[in-house]
């Protein structure tokens, strides 16, 4: 219910396309019994509406596997169903148990009906079997973006140490506690937004600023005036194949990263110092005696290789018109 606001002023989201319609999918907040029946008959009658019944003119993609969408596409004749996997759904911790094993079995159905498209090599081989075939197209930089001068942190004292990104569950606090205690000259920048059960230990210290929520090119320019960017993520099921996209913004500024050592992050490797948790102080020290143009070159052609614009362009590929037929993305 909290989401439906923003859902509903969704409702006219832009499709820079003619071949590209988007909109909100009707859903109800009772996800059991009549109440999810109602749901998938309201989604497909939706999908008969905007395709106008011509399904095989149609590439269906979702990123999110709703056993009622999932039912509501079974049987429809689609010319391709797309599933982009971002994240293993299945191991939300958001999500109630039976609500992840109801997301499991929708996932298990849409992958026998799909072409799967994933965020990183390890999700794509978690879909290897799927009946389209399973890509991996990393995320990236926005090549568009340009970091922005933010007078926010022209009174912080050097080092600098920038965490950007949500603050959340998935950010280790306890590491940010150890390097704020252990170095106390060193000053911890955090930029995103905050849950408010997170952080309670870092309120208080002197040498923690938190910046908030700040615009994209604002906090690609407090990125570019830190000495060092950290990612500090918990390990566990839900971060196994993920690759955060802070990755990629601190790459494009060229900056040292230190990061615990999450799996995906190994194609990083000689520009990213990856570090437990009881060796990331000294990994940050590491990282700022080892810094140079050189590196800082590095990083930044490394960030080239990965573009949200080629990512899409890729996307896009797989719906390339074959034998003469013009396909639109639902």
């Amino acid at each position: 219910m909290k989401a439906l606001p923003s859902r509903i002023a969704k409702a006219h989201l832009p499709a820079h396309s003619s071949r590209v319609r988007a909109g909100v999918l009707p859903v109800l907040p009772i996800r059991r019994g009549l109440a999810a029946r109602l749901t998938t008959r309201m989604i497909r009658q939706r999908l008969l509406r905007v395709t106008k019944g011509r399904f095989g003119e149609w590439v269906f993609w979702t990123r999110f596997p709703s056993p009622e969408l999932v039912d509501a596409i079974h049987g429809l004749p689609f010319e391709r169903v797309i599933y982009e996997a971002v994240d293993r759904y299945s191991n939300g911790a958001w999500f109630s148990s039976s609500e992840r094993e109801r997301i499991a079995v929708a996932e298990a159905q849409i992958v026998r009906l799909a072409t799967v498209v994933t965020t990183s090599a390890g999700l794509a081989r978690r879909f290897e079997h799927a009946v389209g075939g399973s890509f991996s197209l990393p995320l990236g930089k926005d090549s568009r973006l340009r970091a922005r001068n933010s007078r926010r942190i022209d009174h912080i004292a050097r080092p600098r140490l920038a965490v950007v990104g949500s603050l959340d569950w998935l950010a280790d606090e306890a590491i940010l506690v150890q390097l704020a205690i252990k170095r106390p000259r060193w000053q911890l920048v955090l930029v995103g937004p905050r849950d408010p059960a997170w952080g309670h230990q870092l309120q208080g210290l002197a040498n923690v600023h938190w910046l908030g929520k700040l615009a994209p090119d604002e906090a690609r320019g407090v990125i570019a005036d830190c000495d060092v960017a950290l990612n500090p993520c918990v390990l566990n099921e839900w971060t196994e194949f993920a690759i955060p996209v802070k990755i990629f913004d601190y790459l494009a500024e060229g900056r040292p990263i230190v990061s615990t050592p999450m799996p995906e992050l190994n194609i990083f490797q000689g520009v990213i110092e990856l570090a437990a948790s009881n060796q990331f102080v000294e990994a940050v020290e590491r990282a700022m005696r080892t810094d140079g143009p050189e590196a800082a070159a590095r990083r930044r052609a490394t960030s080239d290789q990965f573009t949200l614009q080629e990512r899409a362009r890729q996307a896009m590929m797989l719906m390339a018109p074959v034998e003469g037929v013009s396909r639109r993305l639902a």
